[in-house]
């Protein structure tokens, strides 16, 4: 169909010529008065310009990860064409619809137009969960609601109807009804084709694939980018195509790494193979950066490296990306500089921790920010306090926990979490230690974080209290009350989960959560995830069952762990939703050690977890849950992925994140294997070396 609907019109006209005879009679005397010939006017050629109702389609991916949501119609939108394609990684299940349709109104020629989007899976699709059909009538220029795609072929059909009107280009004539039909009204189908992919690609960012796009043997005896115990993937953060890892246990010494080291297709190769030349600085760290160049194509790019680094240090121990900055945490990094920018040189302040922050610029990332606690006092092991335990970047907020942190009224290890914000005037600035006059000695608040909004929630899986039950904002005093009664705090280790919110600067409690089968040593709090809805891990908690809301009086396979999944719509209190077993609990398993949930997608890992397939025995799984909101927010499990290199000491899991259908899962057990150059047979290996799995 063209662009613009040509409709010439073209109106014949009949003109008769009429003879009007006159006669006379005799006994009649009148003459009658001439009669003029009566002619139908002749209508002229009428050409109508119809602009097309329907003027852009745009699809976008469910995600935070707001960068990379649009999604290219293949072919690009036409109005001259019906049918579209549109592929989707396996892990990535939702989508909105946007349309922009042309001006209405009752004096203009489209008095009226409807725009339906009507979703079905096709026939045959391999998926196992259908829904109901989708039919919402679309508003120009406002995304739909979401759209839930399954593994297989969906079709999205847009339904468009317009009521036209031309009756102001004939101002002397009148169409026949044949020709008037021709204007009256406009219908289209558009049908776009998704198909979700059922087998994910799948990379093992190992020594081999550091040295991607290189002739450069990998495995030479001595040679390689990995070292014994790096412990690649001991942290892992993703957003869009920018992977960011954590090498906590790199021993590089040499000065050329110190700060940022950019890598090229053409530098790769000597750099990797240098890079454990001088292993000087044992346990110093390091982290590497990675992006995306297509798909399954992720090449390293950068390698960061404290600039005044130290054996020790861990750098690297905790990363965060968001956008264009990331944060890295050195647990064990010694000087006694504050707050921001401070003398890193000095180290009279051992294992006080600091972070890092760097800021992608036109030739990637640059290092901004030093950043080490407000306040540096000695504890119960020195000055050691967990400070950078985990790093988390949320917009232009950073946060930096400190589980072991001593308060002076509360006890040793109680915790805290400190805020710092970022202005264009000022940079990076100190803003608040957030605490909770709800937590005691041994609490360890701070061990897990997570963020979304002017929302953030903090787990203290050391927590003794017997509640078991959600405290919401006016509930909290019944727990204050009894904090001094040490009767009320027996339950070990059961662990908990505090929810702020933030007003201005500063952050107020308005939740606090235990487990309703709260239990010894339940760790509850040890992960959390916090976006459309918020996951708490419990990977000490020993119920029997499987899948999702079961019995959960059970205590009868040890340590199999478990997940509780909470809902807070708008307006209201922080409720219980979902109880969420692995769907084969196992003694001692930790599932939901790790937790990550970008909206609609929820990893769950459970590092201990033991697998046996042909491949070979694996120790650590990963489980996908979606959150199918057309089924009534129903959760279920999509799949499990594990590292596949067999090594049964990897901890697969022990790091997760998920970004718009990016997973990266992180092996730090995994093993590096030493083959001889000549005949390929393997002659040793470097344990711990680590591995990265991504999938897409």
């Amino acid at each position: 169909m063209p662009i613009q609907l040509f409709a010439a019109i073209r109106l014949l006209s009949l003109s008769s010529l009429i003879f009007i005879t006159a006669c006379s009679r005799t006994n009649d005397a009148s003459i009658p008065e001439p009669v003029e010939e009566v002619v139908e006017q002749v209508c002229e050629d009428i050409t109508v310009t119809f602009d097309q109702p329907l003027a852009a389609v745009s699809l976008r991916t469910v995600s935070q990860d707001v960068s990379t949501t649009g999604l290219l119609l293949d072919p690009f939108f036409d109005t001259n064409i019906t049918s579209y394609q549109v592929n989707l990684p396996k892990y990535l299940n939702y989508l909105e619809v946007f349309t922009s349709h042309a001006p209405t109104g009752p004096a203009g020629p489209i008095t009226s137009l409807t725009v339906d989007l009507l979703v079905d899976a096709v026939a045959g699709s391999s998926s196992a969960f259908s829904r109901s059909a989708i039919n919402e009538q679309l508003v120009s220029n406002v995304w739909s609601s979401r759209v839930y795609i399954p593994e297989g072929t969906t079709d999205l059909v847009l339904d468009v109807e317009a009521d036209l009107n031309f009756l102001d280009a004939y101002n002397d004539c009148s169409p026949t009804p044949q020709q008037l039909s021709l204007l009256e009204s406009y219908k289209q189908k558009y049908v776009i084709t998704v198909n979700r992919i059922v087998d994910a690609g799948t990379i093992v960012v190992d020594a081999p694939q550091l040295h991607q796009d290189s002739d450069k043997r990998p495995y030479f005896l001595n040679e390689s980018a990995l070292d014994e115990g790096d412990m690649l993937g001991h942290s892992v953060s993703i957003f869009g195509d920018t992977l960011v890892v954590g090498v906590p246990g790199d021993d590089n010494g040499d000065s050329t790494y110190y700060g940022v080291t950019d890598v090229t297709d053409d530098t790769r190769a000597t750099l990797l193979s240098n890079l454990n030349v001088d292993n000087t600085l044992v346990d110093s760290g390091a982290v590497y950066i990675f992006e995306r160049f297509a798909f399954s194509d992720w090449r390293l790019v950068q390698i960061l490296k404290a600039e005044n680094p130290s054996a020790g240090d861990r750098f690297g121990h905790s990363v965060s990306i968001d956008g264009d900055v990331i944060a890295v945490s050195a647990l064990y990094e010694d000087s006694a500089a504050t707050e921001v920018n401070g003398v890193e040189s000095n180290e009279l302040a051992p294992n006080s921790g600091a972070a890092y922050i760097y800021r992608r610029d036109d030739t990637g990332f640059r290092r901004e920010a030093y950043v080490k606690p407000p306040v540096i006092t000695s504890g119960n092991v020195g000055f050691f306090s967990a400070f950078g335990d985990s790093v988390l970047v949320n917009d232009d907020t950073l946060f930096v926990t400190s589980p072991d942190k001593d308060l002076s009224e509360q006890g040793a290890d109680t915790g805290s979490v400190d805020v710092y914000r970022y202005d264009d005037d000022d940079g990076w600035f100190y803003s608040v230690t957030i605490s909770s006059g709800l937590t005691r000695a041994g609490d360890r608040f701070g061990q897990s974080i997570s963020a979304a909004g002017d929302y953030v929630v903090i787990g203290a899986p050391g927590d003794d209290s017997n509640v078991k039950r959600i405290l919401n904002s006016a509930g909290l005093s019944e727990l204050s009350d009894m904090l001094g009664d040490d009767t009320f705090f027996t339950t070990t280790n059961s662990g908990a989960v505090h929810e702020f919110v933030r007003s201005g600067i500063s952050w107020g409690q308005t939740a606090y959560m235990k487990a309703p089968n709260a239990d010894n040593h339940d760790a509850f709090g040890k992960a959390v995830g916090l976006s459309s809805y918020l996951w708490v891990g419990a990977p000490g908690e020993d119920g029997a069952f499987s899948y999702f809301d079961k019995n959960m009086d059970s205590n009868d396979v040890a340590n199999s762990g478990a997940v509780y999944a909470y809902y807070r719509s708008q307006g209201r209190d922080v409720s219980l939703f979902s109880y969420v077993k692995s769907p084969s609990p196992q003694a001692g398993a930790e599932f939901g050690r790790e937790i990550s949930t970008d909206r609609l997608t929820t990893l769950i890992s459970a590092p201990s977890e033991s697998r046996v397939d042909e491949g070979g025995a694996h120790k650590g799984v990963t489980y996908v849950l979606e959150t199918t909101t057309s089924l009534g927010a129903l959760f279920y499990y999509s799949g499990w992925v594990f590292d596949p290199s067999a090594s049964f000491a990897e901890r697969s899991g022990a790091s997760i994140d998920v970004s718009n259908g990016k997973l990266a899962i992180g092996a730090p057990g995994a093993l590096d294997n030493i083959l001889d150059p000549g005949t390929d047979l393997k002659i040793g290996e470097r344990a711990s070396a680590g591995a990265v799995l991504l999938l897409e």
